[in-house]
């Protein structure tokens, strides 16, 4: 349902591109069967992409980094088939010191990792929240 691709711009900067194919509540259908010839037009070549996500992974604009723009083509059995909604989401994969605070849109290889119950205990202790209140996963 997901894939990731991996990318190193002209920049040497390393990000994680995340795309998610979305559902279709209305019409149940995830993908559209579509003639190649006809979307030839809308498909990017390798350096436009590393482009776009040079700029989308640089920019300090948070409304960058996620876009439903882009959709997924895929080949079954030689016919095609185009994504209806794909959440693009565009990651920048930098090696900071863990008492980095991180920007929006970053996922810092850096940082010290914390189980899910240390980060429960912490919010709780941290908000003293009443006993009712849980943490919110």
């Amino acid at each position: 349902m997901s894939t990731y691709h991996r990318v190193v711009s002209t920049y040497h900067r390393v990000g994680l591109v995340l795309f998610s194919v979305l559902p279709d509540f209305e019409s149940d259908q995830n993908w559209t069967k579509v003639q190649i010839e006809s979307i030839l037009h809308e498909l990017l070549d390798e350096r436009t992409f590393r482009s776009v996500i040079n700029q989308r992974m640089t920019t300090n604009d948070a409304a960058a980094k996620k876009s439903l723009r882009y959709q997924l083509v895929k080949s079954v059995g030689g016919k095609y088939f185009k994504s209806s909604h794909c959440l693009t989401e565009f990651f920048a994969t930098p090696t900071y010191p863990s008492l980095f605070n991180s920007p929006y849109g970053t996922i810092n290889t850096g940082q010290d990792t914390v189980s899910i119950q240390r980060m429960a205990n912490i919010y709780q202790q941290a908000l003293q929240l009443p006993s009712g209140l849980s943490f919110p996963l």
